[in-house]
């Protein structure tokens, strides 16, 4: 009987470990709505796991270059369910810059698995006047979704030149252009850009503006 028991808890030992583990992030977003170099920036990261019970281990987070890496590492348990989770993680104060989040969540404990996912955050300048570009009132961007052609339209208060970034999830810059316009409209032909999420950088003097884009 005792043998028996043995090779049971064997069995079940080795089902268990042959199971495959997935962790997907599902959403990365930043806290507060407005960056500032004198907060602190909070991330919040949704994930999805393969099976129930999913409690975040340790993190730890810090700043190389122009990139905040953020890595979480979580713990899966054995029941058949899927489990989500919600965690916010303090960033600390960051330097006034357009800054990506590299955000790397792991399943250390359970079993092994890795997803990455990484987002622009604009961190305004309190302390020499850079601010956040008000898009209702001083910059349209539309439309959105886009197929073939952006248009910007600018406030007369707004300074040209405009310095205009696109980006792809990843933070990799795709397309860089500085133009100056007298009616204060711009156009910017999209088409040949894979359909997918882009993000938006609008530079002018009076501060920055980044908006999430959609290509179809």
């Amino acid at each position: 009987m005792k043998k028996i028991m043995i090779l049971f808890a064997l069995f079940i030992h080795s089902f268990f470990s042959m199971k495959a583990q997935n962790v997907t992030i599902n959403s990365v977003t930043t806290l507060p709505v407005t960056l500032t170099d004198t907060q602190h920036v909070k991330a919040v990261v949704s994930t999805m796991f393969s099976s129930g019970g999913c409690p975040l281990l340790n993190s730890a987070s810090y700043l190389l270059n122009d990139t905040v890496y953020l890595i979480a590492d979580y713990e899966v348990g054995l029941l058949a369910v899927i489990c989500y989770s919600t965690d916010t993680f303090d960033l600390g104060i960051l330097p006034c810059s357009t800054i990506m989040l590299d955000v790397e969540a792991n399943i250390t404990v359970g079993g092994m698995a890795t997803d990455e996912s990484s987002i622009p955050m604009n961190i305004n300048c309190t302390a020499t006047g850079i601010s956040e570009i008000n898009s209702e009132n001083d910059l349209i961007i539309f439309p959105n979704p886009v197929s073939n052609e952006l248009s910007f339209i600018q406030n007369e208060n707004l300074v040209s030149p405009l310095k205009v970034s696109i980006l792809n999830v990843f933070g990799e810059l795709i397309y860089f252009s500085i133009g100056t316009s007298k009616d204060h409209s711009t156009k910017l032909d999209v088409s040949i850009l894979p359909n997918g999420i882009y993000f938006v950088r609008v530079e002018s003097t009076q501060g920055v503006s980044i908006n999430k884009l959609v290509k179809s």
